[in-house]
């Protein structure tokens, strides 16, 4: 078995484990693996000499019981398939009852007392607005007017929304009733969060089971994090980003990192990209960054394409990495299973070189000097097929 079935596996054997528990698990195994095959062995026999992946897994949630993590039920396989077709004939009767379809999604009607709510407020322009979801996607966009807007659905016995507010900010919870909750993952809906144009405070968003969605966006400073869903930033200018994603993609495309009016903001944070993921794909599309781009992945692949900045910084346990004409100076990628592969802007006189991998082809010299930028490159198993293309 290679790693990256491996940890794939485990990963799944370990789902009743909080998301950050999951990913301490799987890297401790991933760097132990690397540990022996750094020492002479093979992938397969350093996975093999392991154990089995059931008894792992088992060892692991026995300790995290016994240490007092609460861990995930799984229901039993029977009950799971009843709640199915249950849900599956109460969806049937509720569109035979009452019914609509609100921004193309399927929402129960009347007789769940689901009310679209939206209420406004005022913030300051350099304030904080922070967001704690359960089950809803979210939209982040502009606002037309000063105000900031939250609108969403809501039912009483269902899904509650609160509202917090304090100096300077405002923070949007919402929570699922305990009973309901595989109801209202089924009944997919969305929420809508709006904010003014001249906005130049702080985003915090964090949305548990859902898509995260930023878009148009330009002014503040952006955290946002999706644990089982997808996160996409899209067309937006920040002074920083920092993003998370536990399973899911996250997506960067079309977006300005401490450019432009964010260039003079002096938090230590202004012009970087900072990515977390833990069994995520990564894709940063036409991004510029005043500073630094850093990727960090567990599990995951990493497409990078018309990127530029100052420095770049690639991380990734299992997953290729794959690059599009990346213009940055100061470049270092390492992977452990996995190639890297693709383009780099300029010529190979441009940089100053150094490379390795264990298993697999080199198309980089091991080491080479002369050229104003660096590029290193490390690969475990996997190969190293960077070209070089000069820019159009």
């Amino acid at each position: 078995m290679s790693k990256k079935e491996f940890l794939k596996s485990l990963n799944r054997r370990l789902c009743a484990l909080p998301a950050d528990e999951r990913e301490k698990a799987l890297s401790y195994y991933s760097e132990l693996i690397d540990d022996r095959t750094e020492n002479g062995s093979t992938e397969e026999a350093a996975v093999d000499a392991l154990g089995t992946i059931p008894q792992i897994a088992d060892e692991i949630l026995s300790e995290a019981e016994k240490n007092g993590t609460r861990l995930k039920k799984r229901m039993p396989k029977g009950v799971k398939t009843l709640l199915i077709v249950l849900a599956a004939l109460f969806g049937l009767a509720a569109v035979a009852s009452a019914s609509l379809t609100v921004s193309g999604h399927f929402i129960v009607g009347d007789s769940l007392q689901w009310q679209k709510l939206e209420d406004s407020y005022d913030l300051s322009s350099t304030g904080r607005i922070e967001t704690d979801f359960d089950i809803y996607s979210l939209s982040v966009g502009v606002s037309k007017d000063e105000k900031v807007h939250i609108i969403r659905w809501e039912n009483p016995t269902v899904v509650s929304f609160k509202t917090e507010q304090f100096a300077d900010g405002i923070k949007f919870t919402q929570r699922t009733k305990p009973f309901m909750g595989f109801m209202t993952n089924i009944m997919y809906k969305s929420c809508t969060l709006l904010v003014p144009e001249s906005f130049a405070g702080e985003l915090v968003l964090s949305v548990t089971t859902g898509d995260l969605t930023v878009e148009g966006i330009s002014g503040p400073s952006v955290d946002a994090k999706a644990t089982t869903g997808d996160l996409e930033l899209k067309n937006c200018s920040f002074p920083c980003i920092s993003a998370g994603c536990t399973t899911g993609d996250v997506i960067i495309d079309s977006c300005s990192v401490g450019k432009g009016d964010f260039a003079g903001r002096s938090d230590g944070l202004s012009g970087t990209v900072t990515v977390n993921g833990t069994t995520a794909d990564v894709n940063l599309k036409s991004v510029e960054a005043a500073d630094s781009i850093n990727i960090k992945v567990t599990t995951g692949e990493i497409l990078l394409s018309g990127i530029a900045s100052e420095k770049l910084s690639v991380k990734t346990t299992t997953g290729d990495v794959n690059l599009y004409k990346c213009e940055c100076d100061d470049t270092e990628i390492k992977t452990t299973t996995g190639s890297i592969k693709g383009t780099m802007t300029g010529a190979i006189t441009d940089y100053t070189i150094e490379s390795d991998n264990t298993t697999g082809k080199n198309l980089l010299p091991e080491s080479m000097e002369g050229g104003d930028k660096k590029l290193n490159v490390h690969a475990t198993t996997g190969d190293i097929l960077i070209r070089f293309e000069k820019a159009e």
